[in-house]
């Protein structure tokens, strides 16, 4: 790497350097931003149906899968992340287009979700495991709003499971 010594640029070349790195800094800065304390804040917030197939793909490339393999890697205790998109959009994940919820997944009765406290172990591990790590996690990753009992609004179980049919 080649080291450059202050003395050599001259005012001029500050002068362009500095007018060249504040241009970079204002094209960072999207229209789609406001100012609120930082640059960053979105001045709309979307819904993940309204968002674009290529957004939702690249959130789920590089945040979902790499955050829920870690997390599920941890739950059935592997060595190496065995989580890929079919285990959640199901074998015919591209066919369908990845839509949700998805049929291969098991459907879940609305009057008996399951339940931490089941007395079937198996029950039990899951259902703490999807109410306390994984809908927690995919709301936040997928800037969802959390579940709202009261309205029966935000992300919970049936985003990803059917309802079983009575």
């Amino acid at each position: 790497m080649r080291r450059i010594r202050a003395s050599r640029i001259s005012v001029t070349d500050a002068r362009a350097l500095v007018a060249v790195l504040a241009l970079a800094a204002i094209g960072c800065v999207h229209e789609s931003t406001r100012k609120q304390g930082d640059f960053t804040a979105p001045a709309t917030r979307h819904t993940w149906a309204e968002t674009g197939w290529e957004d939702r793909h690249t959130t789920m490339t590089f945040t979902v899968l790499p955050n829920m393999g870690r997390l599920w890697q941890k739950f059935t205790a592997s060595d190496a992340p065995t989580l890929t998109c079919r285990t959640c959009h199901g074998q015919d994940a591209e066919d369908v287009k990845y839509r949700m919820p998805n049929p291969s997944l098991p459907a879940l009765d609305r009057n008996r979700l399951p339940d931490a406290s089941s007395r079937d172990p198996r029950e039990a591990k899951w259902a703490a495991f999807m109410r306390n790590d994984v809908v927690p996690m995919m709301t936040n990753l997928i800037d969802a709003d959390p579940y709202d009992p009261k309205t029966g609004k935000g992300f919970f179980c049936f985003n990803c499971h059917t309802e079983k049919k009575s």
